[in-house]
């Protein structure tokens, strides 16, 4: 009886050092439908929409968040092309922009080319698409870990 004693004496305390983690679920954002979709529905809306219901399903997985993103993305990667695609006709706008300050060809040049939030460096439109796209992703799974937002209660695919 005494070894019980001894054996609850130590437990007891120790059961409070992991309590059941709540979230935040205020955080929480419901994912866009998957369709159908509205003539005014972008294509970079559609990629994000995308790897936000993607990273929402999988946040549960045991995997590090960067991993979790990656398969996200992987999974939506259909939607690149098309987001690609809008971003490039989005360059003669802002090199006519930038073409004040800079001459034709910087401006043209600066267009093509955007900075990664990640180096810093110059990079093209086509990694700074993915770049955004998997930064998106990675947003998502911690909000969703952090939120314990639920996949379960939104159609997903």
């Amino acid at each position: 009886m005494r070894s019980i004693g001894l054996v609850l004496l130590l437990v007891v305390p120790l059961s409070g050092c992991n309590p059941p983690e709540k979230g935040d679920a205020t955080i929480c954002v419901r994912p866009p439908r998957e369709a159908p979709y509205t003539a005014d529905t972008s294509d970079e809306s559609t990629a994000k929409g995308c790897v936000h219901r993607w990273a929402y399903r999988l946040s549960p997985s045991r995997d590090a968040a960067d991993i979790v993103a990656e398969a996200a993305v992987h999974r939506c990667a259909d939607t690149l092309p098309g987001m690609r695609l809008e971003r490039l006709k989005r360059v003669p706008e802002m090199a006519r922009a930038m073409s004040g300050r800079l001459g034709k060809d910087e401006a043209w040049a600066a267009a093509m080319e955007q900075r990664s939030i990640s180096s810093g460096k110059e990079i093209g439109l086509d990694a700074k698409a993915y770049e955004d796209l998997r930064a998106e992703a990675l947003f998502r799974v911690v909000q969703a870990r952090a939120g314990k937002c639920s996949p379960d209660a939104w159609i997903i695919d």
